[in-house]
């Protein structure tokens, strides 16, 4: 199973304005193009990679507290919902979370 992401931007758009990754003048991430899509995708850090992030969080978590990666897409889908309301981002973006029930949770 892998994330679900519908690439509208939103993400890199809060990583610029946190400082997280470096911004360019409209406060998103720099290496976020005109069409949504990272630049250097291939070669982007961790934190801008969900499926890697669970690997690297569900690894420091103790066992008896550790999401299923079902049950971590779903957490991050929420988020992702959330900033593309905040930044008024076309619903055709929006994946409802429920697609990651089917994954066992």
């Amino acid at each position: 199973m892998e994330f679900n992401c519908t690439a509208c931007g939103a993400c890199c758009k809060k990583a610029g304005e946190l400082g997280l990754m470096p911004s360019g003048k409209d406060g998103a991430c720099v290496y976020l193009g005109e069409d949504n899509l990272c630049s250097i995708y291939d070669k982007r850090p961790d934190r801008c990679n969900i499926d890697k992030m669970y690997s690297i969080t569900s690894k420091a978590t103790p066992k008896t507290m550790r999401l299923t990666k079902a049950q971590y897409f779903k957490m991050q889908n929420k988020a992702c919902n959330i900033l593309q309301e905040g930044y008024k981002i076309d619903k055709k973006y929006r994946v409802a979370p429920e697609i990651y029930n089917k994954e066992g949770i």
